[in-house]
């Protein structure tokens, strides 16, 4: 095969739903996921660290605040801390729901299957690297 039939041929295996490459194709479903069964295993062990992690700062922020230990200024930032720290468990948690369903890896806004080394980085990322450097340029 001509390597320009090569590369339009893969150009439509990778290309997103709906785009003028994928017209014909089914787009996600040409794609293979990028990452094997041990990947797999690593980011579902790499979950439940990060949920268990962030379960025991929880309580530990809980109860110095229940203690009374710290001053005003501490609990502000404690109060902070644990927001940030309740968003990101619950998009752990949500994470852990999707990683035993087939939809888990998968890309929210393009379906495309989400890169390994982001899922290695952010297990609980929703987007591909594409579809995060739109959303983050469209909101800037």
């Amino acid at each position: 095969m001509p390597a320009k039939d090569a590369s339009n041929t893969k150009a439509k295996l990778i290309a997103k739903p709906g785009s003028s490459a994928a017209a014909g194709q089914s787009g996600a479903a040409r794609v293979k996921r990028p990452w094997n069964a041990r990947t797999k295993v690593a980011i579902g062990r790499m979950l439940d660290q990060e949920i268990a992690r962030l379960t025991a700062s929880e309580k530990a922020i809980d109860q110095r605040t229940r203690v009374g230990m710290q001053s005003a200024g501490d609990n502000e930032v404690d109060a902070s801390l644990a927001d940030l720290e309740a968003r990101e468990l619950t998009d752990l948690q949500s994470a852990k729901l999707r990683f035993g369903r087939h939809d888990f890896g998968r890309c929210a806004l393009c379906e495309q299957w989400i890169e390994k080394q982001r899922l290695l980085a952010l297990p609980s990322a929703r987007t591909c690297v594409t579809c995060a450097q739109l959303t983050a340029s469209a909101l800037a």
